[in-house]
């Protein structure tokens, strides 16, 4: 963080990766006072400096920068030209990150932005999962209709047709103890009834009836009949 910034002399930082590497992406986090425009520079002797990315829309946040090729040197500098003066007369960074090629992705953001429904089998009796994203491992995690959709993924078929909120778990092939759960995914499981034009209506009770399939008739008694 630098306490007053100077536009005519700009504000840096620099990292000493002790012996000459190779690399290809930069993560900056950002706070408020967040550089507006600025470079990403090498060099090998931390006096003549070639820049290699320039930013001109820097904002608060998290910054990706990937460069079409790797590159080598032991310095990396971060050279700031512009801020963000609506916030604070100071630029200010939480971390900067090099690295030799693109990190994996968090398992927490693979699990969030996972939306893959899976699909209902031929015979209607069970799901079948979709496959899990690269890396990654993946398993049905729970339901909230489990008395139609059980974690298994079996399918107790309900007379009428029901949405049913599902939820995956994720991990990592290679640390499998690294879990994360994805957002609610629906899937609309079949009934066995089709609604008809015409059929009783659903009764409003209490509590309420989960399924209902309605319609007009006459039923004789017998000795054995059950209600």
């Amino acid at each position: 963080s630098s306490s007053s910034f100077n536009e005519n002399v700009g504000a840096w930082i620099y990292v000493d990766l002790e012996e000459v590497k190779e690399f290809k992406e930069f993560h900056l986090y950002w706070e408020a006072a967040a550089g507006k425009e600025y470079d990403i520079q090498i060099s090998n002797d931390a006096t003549n400096w070639e820049t290699v990315s320039s930013i001109t829309d820097g904002a608060e946040g998290k910054k990706v920068i990937t460069l079409d090729k790797p590159v080598s040197s032991r310095y990396v500098r971060l050279f700031i030209k512009k801020h963000s003066p609506a916030v604070w007369n100071c630029v200010s960074l939480y971390e900067f990150e090099i690295y030799k090629e693109t990190p994996p992705k968090d398992i927490n953001d693979i699990a969030q932005d996972f939306t893959t429904q899976p699909t209902v089998s031929e015979d209607g009796k069970s799901i079948i999962l979709p496959d899990a994203p690269k890396g990654c491992t993946l398993k049905l995690y729970g339901t909230d209709r489990a008395e139609v959709l059980d974690l298994n993924g079996n399918i107790t078929t309900p007379l009428e047709d029901v949405s049913v909120n599902l939820l995956y778990e994720l991990a990592y092939k290679d640390n499998v103890e690294k879990t994360a759960i994805t957002k609610n995914i629906k899937i609309d499981i079949p009934g066995s009834h089709s609604p008809q034009d015409g059929e009783n209506e659903k009764p409003f009770v209490i509590p309420s009836l989960r399924e209902w399939a309605g319609d007009d008739g006459q039923y004789t008694l017998t000795d054995d009949s059950t209600i």
